[in-house]
């Protein structure tokens, strides 16, 4: 396996350096690839960036340990923030033609706004970016046997490099090529897969696999739908507030080509994850629940080398690296530019003048990925780390992110209260349900959901309030 994984990886370097001849200087060109990316590449592209650690390694290890909806959860959400994304915020946004997400809150509300939304951005991603990473260090660990934090610290300055130089194209050449690996051959495991297997003995997994219960069933001291719900939507809704979506959606050549590759992108994925499922749960023939707590994910790895054509299995193998690597380097684009462009230079112009602006985004790249090894060192749990990257900008970047595309009485107030207080109160219910554990477990969910409930609130509130004082003021006068 090693001669396949380094050739691929090398191969995916060689493309990012190669693109750095197509950035000729220009920041539009760094951000978003000159907007001239064409539908079938966009596709591809998005398809690469949703299909990750968590809709690939983590959902079949959680299918095989806890049933269907354990694992599949991750890629079914993000898949649906995708088909969402296209239906809804494609076209408009893309007409805009904006350089970060970020920028559409400026241009929207104010630049309270948008330093707001920026570093919470920020956060969620260098989150996403170490669940990524980390999700390399398992597999090579196992593979190779390699230390876990040499291979982290590795792969992720490989991708780093690659993706200084060349920027949104050398994300969108590399994704087709890491994306095309991945699906090919997570499908050739899934159709073989169900071709050695007996129709009845398949039909059993299935039976002792899947159930409706996880969306509804509660039960006391343990976990229950609560938590499924949460992890749906924090996936789901959270995941359209998506920096490296939505620097897809602005580099697409059209509106509608932008709409179009979201939701080709989000069926795709929906697609792969039910492959990977698929997968988990036949792994459950073969290892018992004990040797899955024992081993840990590795357990999938172990099924794939073992009980897969070797073929199919390399394929498999270098496609979950692919799906690593594919999702971490335009994490670290999309972030390194949010950071340079709506941080640091909107609150300090004279510290990155606009013509040097490609030259800082460039180098802000180094800053974010070792951020993310450090966190992918301290709690290296990918699915964790997927989920609670979502959280954050579901909390409270959502709602002025819809209201502001689809309600125009919304205010730059509004949309900073409803930001901060629910972001102040995802806080503090994560610390009364996780760290000091003051819930009982079946609650467990609730945490996430509340707060977006609470942004909708303060968010019309406000607005229609402040609608209403000029009217107010007008009878008084």
């Amino acid at each position: 396996m090693l001669l396949p994984i380094l050739t691929f990886v090398a191969i995916s370097f060689i493309i990012g350096i190669y693109s750095a001849g197509q950035i000729g200087g220009k920041v539009k060109n760094y951000f978003v690839a000159g907007n001239i990316i064409p539908f079938w590449v966009l596709a591809m592209s998005q398809t690469g960036q949703a299909i990750e650690i968590g809709g690939t390694f983590n959902n079949a290890y959680g299918a095989f340990s806890g049933g269907f909806w354990a694992g599949n959860i991750f890629a079914t959400g993000i898949g649906i923030s995708l088909i969402l994304t296209g239906i809804f915020f494609a076209e408009p946004l893309n007409k805009m033609k904006l350089l970060t997400l970020p920028d559409f809150y400026f241009r929207r509300y104010d630049k309270r706004v948008e330093l707001l939304v920026s570093v919470l951005c920020v956060l969620s991603f260098a989150t996403l970016l170490a669940a990524n990473v980390a999700g390399v260090g398992i597999l090579f660990e196992f593979i190779f046997g390699w230390p876990t934090l040499a291979s982290v610290i590795g792969i992720s300055i490989i991708v780093m490099v690659y993706t200084m130089a060349g920027g949104l194209f050398a994300v969108t050449w590399n994704d087709i090529l890491q994306i095309g690996v991945t699906i090919v051959g997570f499908i050739a495991a899934c159709v073989f897969i169900v071709a050695a297997h007996d129709k009845d003995v398949l039909t059993k997994v299935l039976e002792a696999n899947f159930s409706w219960e996880p969306l509804y069933k509660v039960e006391p001291d343990k976990l229950g739908p609560w938590l499924t719900w949460a992890q749906l939507a924090a996936l789901g809704l959270g995941d359209i507030v998506a920096l490296d979506f939505m620097e897809r959606v602005f580099a697409a050549k059209t509106p509608r080509a932008a709409r179009t590759s979201c939701l080709v992108a989000g069926f795709i994925t929906i697609l792969v994850g039910l492959t990977m499922s698929v997968l988990g749960m036949v792994a459950t023939l073969y290892y018992s629940p004990e040797v899955g707590a024992k081993e840990g994910p590795a357990v999938i790895l172990q099924f794939v080398q073992e009980h897969l054509p070797q073929g199919i299995a390399m394929m498999v193998l270098v496609g979950l690296v692919g799906a690593c690597i594919s999702t971490a380097d335009g994490v670290i684009m999309s972030t390194a530019t949010v950071i340079t462009r709506n941080i640091l230079q909107k609150n300090f112009p004279n510290l990155i003048p606009q013509h040097k602006l490609l030259f800082y985004s460039r180098w802000m790249c180094v800053p974010v990925t070792l951020l993310a090894i450090l966190f992918a060192h301290v709690k290296p749990n990918p699915g964790d780390l997927l989920v609670l990257s979502f959280d954050m900008v579901f909390a409270g970047c959502l709602v002025p992110l819809v209201f502001g595309v689809y309600w125009k009485k919304g205010t730059a107030n509004a949309a900073f209260y409803a930001i901060v207080i629910p972001s102040v109160l995802r806080l503090v219910l994560y610390l009364v349900f996780v760290v000091f554990e003051k819930v009982p477990l079946h609650y467990a969910g609730i945490d996430t959901l509340i707060p977006p409930v609470v942004s909708v609130i303060v968010y019309v509130s406000i607005s229609l309030i402040e609608q209403r004082k000029p009217q107010i003021q007008a009878q008084a006068a």
